[in-house]
Formats: C-alpha cells, structure tokens, sequence
C-alpha cells in the first residue's frame, strides 16, 4: 500500500481529483455570481442569499436590510474530507488501472 500512494500514477490522480473539486467549487461560484448581477440589475429584488460550496454549501452570505454572512465549519470541514478522500480513491483507481496495463504489456 505505501508503494501505491508513492507510485506516480497515483500522485497524477491524486491531483486530478483534487482539480476536480477545486473546478466545481470554482463553477458553482461563477454560477452564483452571474445570479448575483442579474439580481443587481433587477429592481423588483428586494433581498437575495448566495451559498458557495460543492458538494455541501459552506459559505453563506445574504442581503436585505440586514446584510451578513455565515461560515459553516461542519460543512466545510466535510467538503474537504469528501474531496480527500475521492482523490484518494481517484488516484487508486488510476495507480491500479496503469499497473495492470503495465502487468499485460510485460
């Protein structure tokens, strides 16, 4: 098991899926805030909550007559451990895959 998580192809998905969640943290928030500007320029909205985070929402925040925001550690603290945990599993999944086509070709 050690040489596995040592292995290069296991570092490469390791990082894949580590991309992969950075990219849809990143994608959900562009998505939020593209709401955000059309709820700038639409006057009839009086307030409106944004949320950022995959898989879970972490971040909070909200306007209206009393604007804040909210961090939420439970959330945030699962969001990486699912995304840890799934490049871990990603890089894996690659480190096998790659040591049996190696295995085959010998």
């Amino acid at each position: 098991m050690k040489e596995s998580l040592s292995a290069l192809p296991f570092r490469i998905g390791f990082l894949v899926g580590l991309c992969a969640f950075g990219l849809m943290n990143g994608l959900r928030y562009q998505a939020d805030s593209g709401f955000q500007i059309i709820r700038h320029f639409n006057p009839s909205v009086l307030w409106g909550m944004d949320a950022y985070g995959f898989p879970f929402i972490y971040y909070y925040e909200w306007s209206a007559t009393i604007s804040g925001s909210l961090f939420a550690w439970v959330e945030g603290v699962a969001d990486v451990l699912i995304a840890l945990i799934s490049s871990v599993l990603i890089g894996l999944i690659v480190n096998f895959a790659f040591s049996t086509i190696k295995s085959h070709r010998a």
